[in-house]
């Protein structure tokens, strides 16, 4: 609460193989300590006059650890410049061409067991795409280039109107280069729809989640039990004898891992399919947020995951060849990488009086989802559902005042974020939010325990790197 007094130093404590540590949210730094210190911190001797502490405690606080501040307000820094750039300076436009979609996969938001959207006729009109892309124009003036996506549902049910969106957005771009991309199922990719988005350079994501027994467990076609996999190697098959080269440069998988299956058979595939063994791929596991449907956590898979992460860990080591490790976990490889590269950093003197955890970024700034209705959402992973998320519409505008209080989104849970010792690290935005209710709430508590232990996990292992390379970790000498 406001004004309150702090009396322990806001920092948390884990352990790994390499040893035991705090991480000091204030100087945002992990710090390895002797056991003897790390139970005495543990004990939370806060009562203690300063003559009566350890040497190595004294010291540490001499060198700015150990600080009991937090953050007071939460405003996230960028409130100030949210108004600019919602003016001049919007990145990346998303149409939701088409709400429908010919296939039903049952973990897809669209598929009637989330609370955020379901499958519907609804279609774009060219109208409402022409006022979304005018607004886009008008509000992106300080942008050297221009982006583009299509949405859905699958985006190939209504391809005319994504060609009459590319060729007007060309026409009214004013000299300024302009890019496209398409996230899809590719069992629409016909050879005229392949030739146009080749043409038009388009970035192409196909959603694909393994070999056929993995992938038409959930990626089925509607209203049968009959599974894509086959219809869409067929694609994938066409596209790169037709285009290699596209396909090298602008391909990609985006692969939905269900953690009930066997990891290392979706990862055989990727490695050894000659149609995808060399083109790009991206991975997460199923989504679980905005419904109550749950998925199962098959040991074997948590086994076999790790396992390919310890093998990336031993490329940074130099131990092993670089891409020794999973394709799939490339995500994980360069979260990793950077956690290194922020680990070696100087890291910060203290908290300021108001600040915001990481997670948010500028609504509608970085990216403006306009629905297939023209209303305006900060993107495209958020609940459509909810009024609160909707930042305005292809006849006003953005609600500026909307969209800077979902970037202060989490001001009403301020008690809990400022004390929350992941604060600077937590990656949660509005995305996360379900809702004011009581259930919401607790569905929220769970991300944030979720979250909680993944920033832990990252420092463990950013930690245990550091130890084997012996020179990157603060340590102090008692």
């Amino acid at each position: 609460m406001e004004g309150k007094v702090y009396d322990s130093p806001f920092i948390h404590l884990f352990q790994t193989v390499s040893g035991t540590y705090f991480y000091d949210v204030n100087k945002d730094k992990c710090v390895s300590v002797p056991r003897e210190i790390y139970e005495y911190l543990e004990k939370g001797n806060d009562e203690l006059e300063p003559e009566e502490k350890p040497e190595y405690i004294r010291q540490l606080e001499e060198d700015g650890f150990l600080k009991i501040k937090r953050v007071e307000r939460i405003k996230h820094s960028k409130s100030e410049i949210l108004p600019y750039h919602l003016k001049n300076k919007i990145r990346h436009l998303i149409l939701q061409v088409t709400q429908n979609c010919n296939l039903r996969c049952e973990y897809c938001v669209y598929s009637g067991d989330y609370q955020n959207r379901t499958h519907s006729r609804k279609k774009m009109s060219f109208d409402v795409a022409k006022k979304a892309m005018d607004y886009y124009l008008s509000h992106s003036r300080d942008n050297n280039s221009l982006s583009m996506g299509f949405y859905g549902g699958e985006p190939c049910l209504n391809f005319e109107l994504v060609k009459k969106c590319v060729e007007y957005f060309e026409e009214k771009a004013e000299g300024r280069t302009t890019a496209y991309n398409m996230t899809t199922n590719a069992t629409l990719l016909s050879e005229d729809i392949i030739d146009y988005i080749v043409k038009h350079d388009f970035s192409l994501m196909i959603s694909l989640d393994g070999p056929r027994e993995v992938h038409d467990k959930h990626r089925k076609l509607a209203f049968s039990e009959e599974g894509s996999f086959d219809r869409v190697m067929k694609k994938v098959e066409y596209l790169k004898e037709r285009y290699p080269e596209y396909c090298r440069s602008h391909v990609s998988f985006n692969c939905v891992l269900d953690t009930e299956n066997d990891f290392e058979i979706i990862d055989h595939f990727i490695k050894s399919s000659p149609l995808i063994s060399d083109m790009k791929i991206r991975s997460s596991v199923i989504d679980t947020r905005n419904t109550d449907k749950s998925y199962g956590l098959n040991e074997k898979f948590l086994e076999e995951m790790n396992y390919e992460r310890f093998k990336i860990q031993l490329e940074l080591l130099g131990e092993l060849p670089t891409c020794s490790g999973s394709r799939l976990l490339s995500g994980y490889k360069s979260s990793l990488t950077k956690a290194l590269e922020r680990a070696d950093g100087a890291g910060s003197l203290e908290l300021p009086d108001e600040w915001h955890h990481g997670g948010p970024c500028m609504p509608g700034a970085m990216r403006l989802f306009v629905n297939a209705e023209g209303i305006f959402y900060p993107c495209e992973r958020v609940n459509e559902e909810n009024c609160m998320l909707q930042i305005g519409n292809v006849e006003e505008g953005i609600d500026v005042q909307k969209a800077e209080h979902i970037l202060n989104f989490d001001e009403k849970r301020k008690d809990i974020c400022r004390n929350c010792w992941a604060f600077r690290r937590c990656s949660q935005c509005v995305s996360y939010f379900e809702g004011d209710d009581v259930s919401s709430a607790e569905k929220r508590e769970n991300h944030c325990k979720i979250t909680r232990k993944s920033v832990e996990e990252d420092m463990k292992d950013v930690c245990v790197l550091q130890a084997l390379k012996c020179n990157y970790l603060v340590t102090l000498n008692a």
